[in-house]
């Protein structure tokens, strides 16, 4: 639990005549995370004899479900016996059908196109006064200009065709050579080009347009429907991706290995419960061949938590996951973020909200349900630092019973502060106390104790500074300052003069804490701001009690959001750049095992 799980280095060897079906067992159990095999001695292996047939199916599938991926059904009939001849027979067959549907309908969109562009321009003649192409051709003495106008216009010496109002469709004629005339022109209009030459009617080609359009669009949605039905009738695609999708990972599968003319040898980790299984499986396959297993720090990370801390496994991916032999913060996270999170934005009605949509969205959005559960543990700690706070949607009152604050954010601002100081502490020394023993771990005991234990010496002796400064204590000043200096001898000895750069850093990181309280102040000070604003609205009549209930649910809305926002990110970085810094190297490799995508782990 404050480990990832416990890995076994594993080495595999065995006759080449039993490759496929090794594969096939550890592609079952799916716990090896093969490691690319990179001794020179033996070369690497090849794909197996379906590898290529595999990929060419998967690139068909994902041509159709380009085109019918939406109406696909998700799951297809629970079956593992499609051969891959069968799966290429019923693969083809849709894909020949698909693709000529997709064809025709490319076809009649592209036809729609040109249709709209010459719809476009039949209008504008209509609308010019134009009734047959033959009126824009054939002159010996004129010259044509379209467009629309920029405003009426008066020319003398030109034809004009349009309703002559302002943006109106206009065809103007003017003499060959008159240059005055094709200025006055081209300056009045936004120009279009329009095509010349035929003797249509203008206003029958518009209506055989339009109907020719009509005609598309029925075309059209019946190749949608017929597209739609195919992919009913095609439920065994995501059935055959799948098993395509399993074939092409276990063809593949030999690159990974070292493979002679007679053997194999495979390399990897396993979790180590899983090891008697895999060496049982492979054993009871053929007594020739090799397996043997030991445990190095060199493993993947698989991290190993309990369901309620789980979903902040989230934050370590984000980030970086801890080294195979590095203590799991994700615990130290559990336990911290949310009471950082309630008390930045601490008020009741805000986490009761939070807490109604993260539970609405959950079953809607599982690619981020880690996200939301630990949105609704944070909507209950936001709920427990209302109660201590005594706000109800800034309010001090819930439904007319009144709330009494045991820290009131508003009037106790220096307690807020000082709270906010504790919690640092808190958070920077667990940080320290897991770096000791990270480094006892590692390097044993006095590296421990001079490379963290020092730190909680040095707050002790600064700690002891300041009580005495004040007159809590009744100490000669000399041996809290003795204490600092031999805490910052050892840091030097342990982390080296790194570390003792570090040390002005300390009270920095403490301070850093402060946020909580300013985050907080500034959350609980606009939701008073919206109340205040509000107020007086709902004493005007209902239009006004209307409007303030408007202000209300905007006015905390966006303090809402913009406290979730504020606390999930300021959060992250006290985790990120205060606390982890004290004892968390991360860069571990994830683990990945070869096998089922959708398994459960083992």
């Amino acid at each position: 639990m404050f480990h990832p799980e416990k890995m076994s280095r594993v080495t595999i060897a065995a006759p080449k005549a039993y490759m496929e079906k090794v594969i096939g067992i550890l592609y079952d159990l799916n716990a090896l995370h093969i490691e690319d095999y990179t001794d020179k001695e033996l070369p690497a292996g090849s794909p197996l004899g379906d590898a290529e047939k595999a990929s060419e199916l998967l690139l068909d599938l994902s041509a159709i479900k380009s085109v019918i991926g939406r109406w696909l059904p998700k799951k297809g009939p629970a079956t593992n016996d499609i051969s891959l001849e069968e799966a290429e027979r019923i693969i083809k067959k849709i894909r020949e059908e698909v693709s000529r549907l997709y064809e025709r309908k490319k076809t009649l969109e592209e036809e729609e196109a040109d249709l709209g562009k010459e719809e476009k321009t039949l209008r504008f003649l209509k609308e010019a006064g134009i009734s047959s192409f033959d009126q824009l051709s054939g002159y010996v003495t004129l010259e044509m200009a379209a467009g629309h106008l920029k405003k009426p216009v008066k020319l003398k010496e030109a034809i004009v065709f349009s309703p002559n109002t302002e943006r109106s469709p206009a065809v103007i004629f003017y003499r060959k050579g008159d240059e005055h005339t094709k200025k006055s022109v081209l300056e009045s209009l936004i120009e279009e080009r329009i095509e010349t030459g035929g003797d249509r009617d203008v206003s029958v080609s518009l209506h055989n347009a339009l109907e020719r359009k009509k005609e598309i669009m029925r075309e059209t949605q019946e190749i949608d429907e017929r597209l739609k039905q195919l992919a009913a009738s095609s439920g065994q695609l995501p059935v055959i991706e799948a098993i395509l999708n399993e074939r092409l990972k276990k063809s593949e599968a030999p690159l990974r290995f070292a493979v002679s003319n007679n053997a194999f040898v495979i390399q990897g980790w396993v979790p180590q419960k899983n090891v008697a299984k895999l060496e049982e499986k492979i054993k009871s396959l053929t007594k020739e061949a090799y397996i043997h297993s030991e445990e190095d720090d060199e493993a993947p990370t698989k991290l190993e938590n309990p369901k309620a801390a789980k979903p902040f496994e989230f934050f370590l991916n984000l980030y970086s996951l801890p080294r195979y032999d590095e203590i799991d913060p994700t615990w130290f996270i559990f336990l911290s973020f949310p009471i950082f999170y309630g008390f930045m934005l601490g008020d009741i009605g805000y986490g009761l909200v939070i807490l109604a949509l993260s539970l609405a969205l959950r079953p809607k959005f599982k690619e981020i349900r880690a996200l939301i559960d630990i949105s609704i543990i944070s909507a209950i700690s936001t709920m427990i630092f209302g109660f201590i706070f005594g706000e109800f949607f800034g309010s001090e009152e819930i439904f007319g019973y009144h709330l009494t604050p045991y820290l009131h954010r508003i009037e106790h601002v220096n307690d807020l502060i000082l709270a906010s100081a504790v919690l640092g502490l808190i958070h920077i020394n667990a940080g320290f106390i897991l770096g000791f023993i990270n480094e006892k771990h590692h390097h044993g005991w006095l590296k421990a104790i001079l490379a963290k234990g020092s730190w909680l010496l040095l707050e002790t002796g600064a700690a002891l500074a300041a009580l005495s400064a004040l007159g809590y204590v009744n100490l000669d000043m000399t041996v809290p300052i003795g204490i600092m200096f031999v805490s910052i001898l050892m840091i030097l000895k342990g982390e080296g003069i790194a570390g003792v750069f570090e040390v002005p850093a300390l009270l920095a990181n403490v301070l850093s804490y402060a946020r909580l309280a300013a985050i907080g102040l500034a959350s609980a000070s606009l939701a008073i701001v919206v109340n205040e604003m509000s107020e007086p609205l709902f004493h005007g009549g209902l239009l006004m009690a209307i409007l303030g209930v408007t202000v209300l649910v905007i006015g905390h809305a966006i303090n809402m959001a913009i406290g979730i926002m504020d606390a999930f990110l300021q959060s992250m970085r006290l985790h990120y750049v205060e606390a982890f810094g004290k004892f968390y190297k991360g860069s571990g490799k994830a683990y990945r095992p070869f096998g089922r995508d959708n398994a459960e782990d083992k």
